[in-house]
């Protein structure tokens, strides 16, 4: 009962954590580095992946036996689990196109505006972005919206739906130009059900960390190559 309540514990703490560490370890670097040092061009972009890098740091250090001992399961038992991440994931990618489409070309909104700014911060930092988005983003997201999440709550249905609402609103709420713009809710949020029923399925963390980060890596070629 006691090692539960730590790891609620734990999970609650890197849950709420997430939505400000990052801001403050950036705040105290720069006022550090900044005062001294004038960053430009590819070293501006490897001191931020850097500043981001500590905190899913700080995830794995927290999590370390049991994500290393989710990872051996994987590497043994990835075909068993891929029935359980295949179709999920289609089927969250399909209604995300779908939702999304119908909001951009039917209601005439445009593109998201977290999709904007990221695509604009792809001409300015290529190199942060990718790493940012393809790498070290799936990571912290599946640790906070799935990982840590599931800890806190245990019945099936209400964490997929929790998770991926909160999941979906993370991407928009705090890029809302009106309230409407709730209704890219829906496309993230729908990803990130699926993300949520697979790891109730597999109960592997790792099963989503991949498929969100070749999810990811696939869009980011896209945008490359379009």
């Amino acid at each position: 009962m006691k090692k539960n309540k730590i790891i609620i514990l734990k999970s609650l703490i890197c849950f709420i954590a997430y939505f400000f560490i990052n801001d403050i370890i950036s705040l105290v670097l720069d006022n550090i580095i900044f005062s001294f040092v004038k960053l430009e061009g590819i070293a501006f972009q490897i001191y931020h992946i850097l500043t981001y890098l500590i905190f899913p740091t700080i995830l794995f250090i927290m999590f370390k036996d049991e994500l290393i001992s989710s990872l051996k399961l994987m590497k043994r038992k990835l075909r068993d689990y891929l029935p359980y991440l295949i179709t999920p994931y289609i089927i969250g990618f399909i209604v995300m196109i779908i939702s999304n489409m119908f909001i951009i070309y039917i209601l005439n909104m445009g593109q998201a505006t977290n999709e904007v700014q990221l695509n604009n911060l792809y001409d300015i930092y290529p190199v942060y972005i990718i790493v940012a988005t393809c790498f070290l983003g799936p990571f912290i997201e599946e640790m906070v919206f799935r990982f840590a999440l599931r800890k806190i709550i245990r019945n099936d249905k209400a964490f997929i739906i929790l998770s991926g609402l909160l999941f979906g609103m993370l991407h928009v709420v705090f890029n809302m130009n009106s309230a409407i713009d709730l209704l890219y809710v829906i496309p993230y949020g729908s990803l990130g059900c699926a993300f949520a029923y697979m790891y109730v399925k597999t109960d592997n963390i790792w099963n989503t960390i991949g498929i969100h980060t070749l999810h990811n890596t696939a869009l980011s070629i896209l945008k490359m190559v379009v």
